[in-house]
């Protein structure tokens, strides 16, 4: 892209930098940690069951039966995130002047004025 006036990947962090997206990741991430932490507790306890030959009741684990729920909640919340920037890429890639419509989308308008200027 640089050949067309997208030099700085600036444009690319921007994106992957979005707040949305990151709440999207933390989501995902203490609910995977949380249904880890289940999972390590349930097997932990059936190996000291069976040690000691005594039921070992999972009720102490700190994590609830939801764990897993909310786990596939949130992987099918991430699956389907979209950010309203990138609906706009896509669409903008269907045209033939999208080189022209992203370098809208993208630069600030102080760099849009200052070409603006230039012609």
């Amino acid at each position: 892209m640089q050949h067309h006036g997208f030099a700085h990947v600036g444009n690319a962090n921007s994106i992957l930098n979005a707040t949305e997206l990151g709440k999207a990741v933390a989501v995902l991430t203490m609910v995977v940690r949380a249904a880890g932490h289940r999972l390590d507790y349930v097997e932990c306890a059936a190996y000291v069951e069976e040690a000691l030959l005594q039921h070992f009741g999972t009720r102490h684990c700190f994590v609830n039966d939801q764990a897993e729920e909310g786990l596939l909640r949130a992987e099918e919340n991430y699956d389907n995130f979209s950010l309203p920037v990138m609906d706009l890429v896509t669409e903008t890639l269907k045209h033939d002047d999208y080189v022209s419509r992203l370098k809208s989308i993208f630069e600030s308008p102080e760099t849009v004025q200052l070409m603006d200027d230039e012609e």
